[in-house]
């Protein structure tokens, strides 16, 4: 089967309604938004060190579960991670972003967490905080690099469930 790309082209019509004249979007204003989020960096950081610890409540809750009793609390880790993933790069974090979000993808996509899929989650989970603990802003440089790679082999370990199970 060959996969076939279609390129969309937005009609000129979006690009007129967004206006940078007079009445259209201000750039002062924008330039400031941007202030007011640069200056909330710092507090990021203990945002998303408290949901990191409610992550790992909710892992720690799953664990202590029987496998058949996890859902709840993964549903819960799941949101927490979401909504982790939606700041991130807002605050000059893009791996927090990018790991939280796959973090996301691994967890939507099993049916069931028996220990195998438990252990990757946590391996999610602590890369997470590796990310805070060495502030890596950007793209994390050469650890950045290190880290995505390792995230991206082990999530991949453990095949997800049929769709139907």
């Amino acid at each position: 089967m060959t996969a076939t790309a279609q390129i969309i082209r937005a009609p000129d019509g979006v690009r007129q309604k967004v206006d940078y004249g007079p009445g259209g979007v201000d750039a002062a204003v924008i330039e400031r938004a941007e202030a007011v989020i640069a200056s909330y960096q710092s507090e990021f950081l203990v945002w998303v060190q408290q949901d990191l610890g409610q992550i790992r409540d909710a892992y720690d809750r799953a664990l202590a579960s029987p496998a058949d009793e996890r859902e709840a609390p993964m549903r819960l880790l799941f949101r927490l991670a979401h909504d982790m993933k939606g700041q991130g790069g807002s605050f000059g974090y893009p791996l927090v972003t990018d790991f939280a979000n796959a973090l996301c993808r691994y967890i939507e996509s099993r049916a069931a967490f028996g220990e195998g899929e438990m252990a990757v989650v946590r391996v999610g989970i602590d890369a997470l905080r590796v990310i805070v603990r060495e502030r890596l802003s950007g793209n994390g440089g050469a650890k950045g690099q290190q880290l995505s790679e390792a995230i991206d082999r082990v999530f991949k370990l453990i095949p997800a469930a049929p769709a139907n199970q």
